[in-house]
């Protein structure tokens, strides 16, 4: 069977395995022209981001809340390993959480806020978002 490249990869950090396959699913009958990957943890996301065998995510998706190393200690973790070509990388919460504070430091960090669970619409305003972003990147 012939394997269609697809245009953006997105990377889901997220410990709940149900929420990342139910999330693959709605991002294929979304339209949206995602290849899809999924890690169970912060520390397992990093990993992935290391491996020279992977390709590098057009757009990352963290949830807040895992143990281990939560969302939080991701983004911190990751910014200071400063990838190369992370610049031109979307990075957003996306949580059960609808805590003001988490929206407040999402916003401090430049990263936009979606709540969880996903459906087929946020995935298409998340998909819109990552457009304009990648539009105002390559300026």
């Amino acid at each position: 069977m012939l394997q269609i490249e697809k245009s953006k990869r997105v990377l889901f950090i997220d410990d709940e395995e149900v929420f990342n396959f139910m999330a693959e699913s709605i991002i294929d009958l979304s339209g949206v022209d995602w290849a899809f990957d999924a890690v169970t943890s912060g520390q397992e996301a990093l990993e992935f981001l290391l491996d020279p065998n992977e390709k590098f995510p057009d757009v990352i998706l963290v949830d807040i809340n895992m143990p281990l190393m939560n969302g939080w200690e991701f983004v911190d973790a990751y910014n200071k390993l400063n990838f190369e070509g992370a610049e031109e990388t979307y990075m957003a919460i996306l949580t059960s959480s609808d805590n003001p504070l988490d929206k407040r430091k999402a916003k401090e960090m430049d990263l936009e806020f979606y709540i969880k669970p996903v459906d087929i619409e946020s995935i298409k305003v998340i998909n819109l978002n990552v457009e304009k972003f990648n539009s105002l990147s390559k300026r």
